[in-house]
């Protein structure tokens, strides 16, 4: 408001408790904000019994009246104890994607067979016209496998095409040697893995669309342990990947360097899906998780890489000074043309420090890039305070860039005109 960031509301569950998880997870439209508890305890009867241990809720906040107020408390149709029903969500449009990683069913027609235990499942609800959100649709894996964790991440394009709305959802301990899009699932040898499903629908029920694997397939990677939908493209995160080479659509078989980390970059075009970009990190090091997180949207991904350790600060800096390891580093791509992902920026917390965590969770807009350091120590509270008081240890801590300014610089391609030359600009002076 005003060119600065006001605190605005402080949002708790209408039946706190101890272990709910609330915030664990959360997604924000327009005046719509929604939470996962995935702690929660309550079968669904009643908000205050908890009688169902970790069966997870959402809860549905509205701006309304100048305030935020709940408006919807959700739980799933069948409700069983540690499902954590809300670790995940997603929201675009008038659909909600909601994760159950611990759902043990076995079947993909009957949540109420919990003979697969931590199988997983995800939820979609949908906005009616009075703006209540009801369970459109039960997800599971076509073949599920205990302890996949599916729904452990979930993304969703709330207008993929015209009519069309699609959801991912990763199951990061899927174990099929399986590579790239709708291979076979039924040879287990490669465990935890990792695997992401699509699915999608045109007003009538939720079809299985894809099933999702890296192009390189690795046993531990933990391919889907992130996902992120934008129009008509997503990205998938594997961050135990072992590869040690840097950049974009490197060489992939490399497998020399532990848990460095990678993204998947996928989209559709008129022959169908495809992968388009496999991408490290410009500076890739062991154990440094980049693709713990990530977010797209438009032609920019952001990626992050939660036990990065370099020690600089801020943006673009020293990326090669490896010595405050877990710091966490975000690394920005853009693609304004369409036709390849490359690195515009590496990013680090203003007040990076050895095991802050930085990047735990990221957000984008087309505006706006946000990433949390949930391990951050300092003590300071509200809006621009002391980053440097470090003496609330693991209290947390979020930052916000804003696209646009100092190097990330928008820019557009100008077209050939009828002497086949682009046009051009020039300036001259001090910078």
């Amino acid at each position: 408001v005003g060119g600065q960031w006001d605190f605005e509301a402080y949002l708790k569950a209408s039946n706190t408790d101890p272990g709910d998880q609330f915030g664990y997870s959360l997604a924000v439209r327009d005046n719509v904000i929604v939470v996962g508890a995935p702690g929660e305890s309550s079968s669904g009867a009643s908000p205050a019994l908890n009688d169902a241990s970790e069966s997870g809720a959402v809860y549905v906040f509205r701006f309304s009246g100048g305030q935020w107020v709940q408006d919807q408390y959700l739980k799933a149709s069948v409700v069983g104890a540690g499902d954590a029903f809300g670790g995940a969500v997603a929201l675009d449009r008038n659909v909600l994607v909601v994760g159950a990683l611990g759902e043990d069913s076995a079947d993909p027609g009957d949540p109420q067979n919990d003979t697969l235990l931590d199988a997983g499942a995800a939820y979609i609800f949908e906005e009616d016209g009075v703006q209540n959100f009801f369970q459109a649709a039960y997800l599971k894996a076509p073949d599920p496998g205990g302890s996949d964790n599916f729904g452990r991440a979930v993304g969703v394009d709330g207008m993929s095409e015209a009519g069309l709305v699609r959801a991912l959802v990763g199951a990061p301990f899927e174990d099929s040697n399986a590579t790239g899009i709708d291979g076979d699932d039924t040879d287990n040898s490669a465990g935890n893995a990792g695997a992401a499903y699509l699915f999608g629908s045109t007003g009538g029920p939720w079809q299985f669309e894809a099933y999702i694997k890296a192009s390189n397939t690795g046993s531990g990677d933990n391919f889907g342990q992130s996902v992120a939908m934008g129009f008509k493209r997503f990205a998938i995160g594997a961050p135990n990947e072992d590869s040690s080479v840097g950049g974009v659509n490197p060489f992939q078989s490399n497998d020399s360097l532990v848990s460095a980390g990678a993204a998947y970059s996928y989209r559709f075009n008129f022959l169908g899906l495809s992968q388009d970009a496999y991408v490290k990190a410009s500076n890739p090091g062991a154990f440094d998780r980049f693709g713990a997180s990530l977010a797209v949207t438009g032609d920019k991904l952001i990626v992050a890489a939660i036990n990065e350790a370099s020690t600089s600060s801020g943006i673009n800096g020293d990326q090669a000074s490896n010595g405050a390891g877990g710091s966490g580093a975000i690394y920005l791509y853009s693609d304004p043309n369409g036709l390849a992902w490359f690195q515009t920026a590496y990013i680090k917390a203003s007040n990076s420090q050895a095991n802050d965590s930085f990047g735990t969770r990221c957000a984008l807009s087309e505006r706006w890039l946000f990433g949390a350091a949930s391990r951050e120590d300092g003590s300071a509270t509200g809006l621009g305070g002391n980053q440097f008081t470090n003496g609330a240890a693991n209290s947390g801590a979020a930052y916000l860039f804003r696209l646009g300014d100092g190097p990330f610089l928008n820019y557009c391609t100008a077209n050939f005109n009828s002497t086949g030359a682009r046009a051009s600009m020039s300036g001259t002076g001090s910078g």
